[in-house]
């Protein structure tokens, strides 16, 4: 069985460092890499062409929905789990329309990244619990008709 080659980009060492230390105890998984801005994310996620980026929402010199939206670009099959502290209703939209496969709070990355990952992996979407609340509340601003709502539904659950 392959490893699953992983990107990780934080701005912070220190969450570069846990979440690789956490990866590392997953047999399945090998990270190839880390970037600590948006820009050497992009640079090292179109050279090495991970299986999967882990990126921070906030990075300097690129945010982390500009990344998602140029690396999927170059690479449609690469997944995408977007780390973050917060996320406004718009940005959360945003990062799911480029492309992002899953969103996670750092405030519980530490239990929920690994299952985070295998749902992406495995062709699913992912969105902390926390998160899921605001993306209905962003839902009213936007117009979708009843067959919109539907198809948007489950995509949020996973079907195709």
């Amino acid at each position: 069985m392959s490893k699953v080659r992983i990107l990780i980009a934080d701005d912070h060492a220190i969450v570069r460092m846990g979440v690789k230390l956490l990866l590392s105890a997953e047999k399945e998984f090998q990270i190839i890499g880390e970037a600590e801005d948006g820009l050497g994310a992009l640079e090292m996620s179109l050279k090495a062409e991970p299986d999967l980026v882990i990126l921070d929402l906030m990075m300097p010199k690129m945010n982390g929905v500009d990344v998602t939206r140029k690396v999927k670009e170059k690479l449609p099959d690469a997944k995408i789990v977007l780390l973050t502290s917060f996320a406004t209703a718009e940005g959360l939209a945003q990062a799911l329309q480029y492309g992002a496969n899953g969103i996670v709070l750092k405030s519980s990355a530490e239990v929920e990244l690994i299952p985070a990952i295998r749902t992406v992996l495995s062709g699913k979407r992912h969105l902390s619990v926390g998160l899921k609340g605001q993306l209905k509340l962003s839902l009213p601003t936007i117009v979708l008709t009843e067959r919109q709502e539907c198809i948007l539904r489950s995509e949020m659950e996973g079907r195709s």
